[in-house]
């Protein structure tokens, strides 16, 4: 609503202060304190979901340690399960000498 038709100099004081109480109920016109406390609880809330996204990436940086620890044990076990299978291979019942090298 656009109120600076009723500007004139014809609505006098108190047309003057109907307009500003129209313009409160409708929330044209703010107190100042009010607005105030909008931008503090704002700014709260910012701060509150900065430091929740900067735990929530510390946690994130945290698993990806152990699943790099998690992979490097795997590796290690399957690379100790295969040394394992080609040395029964290599065996096929034989003795433990055959697993020995040839002293030839």
């Amino acid at each position: 609503m656009d109120y600076t038709a009723f500007l004139t100099p014809s609505i006098g004081a108190v047309g003057l202060l109907a307009l500003v109480v129209l313009m409160i109920f409708r929330g044209s016109l703010i107190p100042k304190s009010t607005i105030d406390a909008r931008i503090a609880d704002k700014d709260a809330q910012i701060e509150m979901w900065r430091a929740a996204y900067e735990k929530s990436q510390e946690a994130l940086d945290l698993k990806d340690q152990q699943i790099d620890a998690l992979l490097e044990a795997a590796r290690t076990t399957t690379n100790v399960v295969a040394a394992v299978s080609e040395a029964a291979s290599r065996n096929s019942g034989r003795s433990r000498r055959a697993l020995a090298p040839s002293e030839e």
